[in-house]
């Protein structure tokens, strides 16, 4: 009676397993070396591999399990329902490059060997928080917790009064937010600005007042004194004219 229900259980894991192929492309394939068809998990990285792989595997101390020949216990089937090629390639190949290195081919146990060591020894290409995020994001959303939205609130429960506070705090907070601002102290006065003002415009009226009048006279412009060097000219001409003429007179009676 135990074996069969030891039998049942078996299969039962079984369908689960090939149930995961099934539904996820990527774990029909080897996680290694990209063999179609994986038949082996490795049950401490949560992924399906080809029995190739598997055995390099074991040679690194992982532990693995064929599907249809091992007994799964509850911890591991849960552990490959929340794993599976995809988280695991979020995790251990978050930063790498095919261009960088190839994934080795199947039954190339040397490069599958040397590709194992670089992945899960030295951690080439591992992130820790990809695998975060990929388990945050495989959650039900209805597990997620809903963040209070006491900021949303906050600036109007302010303005209600210290019953919102609470206390001789929430008075002082109230009393705080509704006294008038405090207009800052004058500056002292050090400046130019603050010095009394001795500018021209404010002297006393007297220097701005009008200059009384100069009783000399105004100078002459430069321009009338030419006639008058004309006119001295014209007197001498006349002059010298007249007693010309008055020969000419002279001589034209003489003669005559």
């Amino acid at each position: 009676m135990a074996n069969a229900k030891e039998k049942q259980l078996e299969e039962k894991n079984q369908n689960i397993l090939f149930g995961l192929i099934r539904e996820n492309p990527l774990n029909n394939s080897c996680f290694e070396c990209g063999q179609k068809g994986p038949n082996t998990v490795c049950i401490d990285f949560a992924t399906f591999i080809c029995t190739i792989c598997a055995g390099v595997h074991r040679e690194f101390s992982h532990r693995t399990k064929g599907i249809s020949m091992s007994r799964f216990t509850n911890e591991e089937i849960v552990k490959m329902q929340q794993g599976g090629n995809e988280v695991a390639a979020r995790k251990w190949l978050a930063k790498w490059n095919p261009r960088d290195y190839l994934r080795p081919e199947p039954g190339d146990t040397a490069r599958i060997r040397e590709y194992l060591r670089m992945k899960y020894v030295n951690r080439v290409w591992f992130d820790d928080s990809a695998e975060q995020r990929a388990r945050a994001a495989a959650q039900p959303q209805a597990a997620a917790p809903i963040p209070l939205q006491v900021p949303a609130h906050a600036p109007q429960s302010a303005s209600h009064g210290s019953h919102s506070f609470g206390g001789a705090r929430g008075h002082e907070a109230f009393s705080a937010q509704h006294q008038a601002p405090r207009q800052p102290d004058p500056p002292a006065s050090n400046s130019f600005f603050d010095q009394p003002s001795t500018s021209f415009f404010d002297q006393p009226a007297a220097v701005s007042s009008p200059a009384p009048k100069n009783p000399t006279p105004q100078l002459q412009p430069a321009s009338p004194t030419k006639p008058a060097a004309n006119q001295d000219l014209l007197s001498i001409f006349d002059s010298e004219c007249l007693s010309s003429f008055s020969i000419i007179i002279f001589i034209f009676f003489f003669f005559c």
